[in-house]
Order: C-alpha cells, then structure tokens, then sequence
C-alpha cells in the first residue's frame, strides 16, 4: 500500500489543486464563450431588425432593393 508521507499528502493536494484549477478554469472560458456568443447573436439579430426597417421603409418609398443571388 502506499505510505501516507508529508511528501506524498503534498503530491496529492497538488493534483487535487491542478485538477480544481483546470475545472475553475474550464467554467470561465464556458462563460466567456456564452456571453461572446450572446453579444453576437444580438449584434445579428439587431442587424437583421435594421436591415428589415431599411426595407420597410424603401419598400414603402416604393425603392425596394432586392437581394442578388450569386
């Protein structure tokens, strides 16, 4: 079996610490990720409304420009 030593209570604490930081560390860049896509998916979407008011209102003015396929 394996001795309980200072030395050896010390490796374990250190793996245990290791293994605390990388999950701290995996729960941010999680959060980071959904915050950063969050912020896009609202630029997109705030982009989407602008552009569909802008067609609204040249659609209105009877200018409508319609998308050209490639």
């Amino acid at each position: 079996m394996l001795d309980d030593t200072p030395a050896q209570r010390a490796s374990y604490s250190s793996v245990m610490s290791y293994s605390e930081v990388a999950t701290e560390d995996l729960k941010t860049r999680t959060r980071l990720c959904r915050a950063t896509s969050s912020f896009t998916r609202r630029k997109e979407n705030q982009a989407a409304k602008s552009q569909a008011a802008k067609n609204q209102a040249a659609k209105l003015s009877g200018q409508v420009k319609r998308p050209k396929f490639q």
